[in-house]
């Protein structure tokens, strides 16, 4: 049962466990620390989030762009063939 409780605590509790236990001073400063890294953490989940969406619009240009090429070809062809036939 001492083992299954252990993996029960949340990280609060080890947070609440291990600041308790320190000197003032010392627990100001790891308090301080772990609030810059938890906004560290939600910074760089908000810039993965954007680079996924970034991607996907990124996906849809490239389609676009080559059909858009395509097209050009084909086009490029058939004034190919008109020049061609006016030669004649």
């Amino acid at each position: 049962m001492g083992i299954e409780e252990g993996i029960n605590l949340s990280v609060a509790e080890i947070e609440k466990g291990i600041i308790n236990n320190m000197p003032p001073e010392v627990s100001a400063s790891l308090h301080t620390l772990i609030n810059i890294l938890e906004a560290i953490g939600i910074v760089v989940l908000i810039y993965i989030i954007f680079l996924i969406i970034r991607a996907f619009f990124a996906i849809n240009t490239n389609r676009r762009i080559k059909k858009i090429s395509e097209n050009v070809e084909q086009i490029n062809s058939k004034l190919d063939n008109l020049v061609k036939k006016k030669k004649k």
